[in-house]
């Protein structure tokens, strides 16, 4: 019996939800080994595209202490991809 082929879409999500499980992974381990600076004690969030960031990425847009910063992705950003990320504030600056 022949096997029917995955619709085009199942195989997209599944590529979709990969990809941000890969970018989650890869924003927590930037921001901790931000954490393990000690020059470093605050970051920056920034819109990769900030002209066409989401008001919702916009929003977060900001300098924040190291310890509370927002994770990146923005889950609740708009945009298919959340481009945002981390820069980190040095505590002499």
């Amino acid at each position: 019996m022949a096997r029917k082929p995955i619709p085009k879409e199942l195989t997209l999500a599944g590529a979709n939800a990969k990809r941000l499980a890969q970018h989650k992974a890869v924003c927590k381990a930037a921001l901790e080994s931000l954490k393990k600076d000690d020059s470093i004690d605050r970051v920056e969030i920034i819109p990769a595209h900030p002209d066409s960031a989401c008001p919702e990425c916009k929003k977060i847009h900001g300098i924040y202490p190291i310890e509370t910063a927002p994770l990146l992705p923005n889950s609740n950003c708009t945009n298919d991809w959340c481009g945002c990320y981390y820069m980190a504030v040095f505590a002499d600056e």
